[in-house]
């Protein structure tokens, strides 16, 4: 009986073992479930999400890169782009003729460009400094040229000045009024009238406005009654002007 009882012992000893064993797996189980969810499920996610932010900061990097290469392709070429002028050249010069120069030159380069002042020119008439615009004529007369032009004070006051021996470019009236190389007293505009040799700005300026006040001229001795205009003055540019 002893042995039966001893028996029946180490039976319920073993069951309760192995119960034992499987309450603890169990609990195991249970506690190791929740880590591996979250391994599984948060640190992939945030992985993802730091790769994606990189790759649009490099996108747009490399955009804005492309963006200010095309600026400064676009800068550079406006810079190589030839800007010139041209401007006509004559009187006592060299080379008279219309020559090509770069935007912003100067008188004294246009007459540069023509070869220099000629023996007997009046290199003091005009202003070598003033800055050039497109389509003038500057013309440089001689020493005796700028004298008999200093027969009036009022010319002799422009000479040296701004726009002294510079006209700006030149019209269809223009041509139109020196067909047969005379000037056209009656219609010429004060760029055309300075074009006749001794007659200035001042003198062209009064002889528009006698004709504003009096009409025009009848004849070409008619241009006497004009201020600063007199016999001997007459008698220079008689051959250069009509009506």
């Amino acid at each position: 009986m002893h042995k039966h009882i001893t028996k029946n012992f180490i039976t319920l000893l073993l069951v309760g073992v192995l119960l034992t064993g499987c309450d603890r797996k169990d609990a195991d189980i249970v506690l190791t479930e929740p880590e591996t969810a979250v391994a599984d499920s948060g640190a992939p996610a945030l992985e993802d999400n730091t790769e994606e932010m990189k790759n649009s900061s490099d996108t747009g990097s490399l955009e804005a890169d492309k963006s200010d290469e095309k600026s400064d392709n676009k800068s550079e070429e406006a810079s190589k782009a030839p800007e010139t002028i041209m401007v006509h050249v004559c009187g006592a010069v060299l080379c008279e003729g219309v020559y090509e120069l770069p935007t912003g030159s100067r008188v004294v380069d246009a007459i540069k460009a023509a070869g220099g002042f000629l023996q007997d020119a009046d290199s003091d008439f005009v202003n070598q400094a003033t800055i050039l615009e497109d389509g003038v004529k500057i013309k440089i007369p001689t020493v005796e040229e700028s004298m008999a032009a200093g027969d009036g004070a009022d010319d002799t006051a422009s000479a040296g000045s701004d726009d002294a021996g510079i006209t700006g470019a030149v019209t269809a009236e223009a041509e139109s009024s020196s067909e047969s190389g005379k000037v056209n007293i009656n219609t010429a505009s004060e760029s055309e009238l300075c074009d006749i040799p001794g007659i200035g700005p001042s003198r062209a300026k009064n002889i528009i406005a006698y004709r504003e006040e009096n009409g025009k001229f009848g004849t070409i001795e008619d241009i006497m009654k004009v201020t600063g205009i007199k016999d001997k003055f007459f008698s220079k540019i008689k051959d250069h002007i009509k009506v």
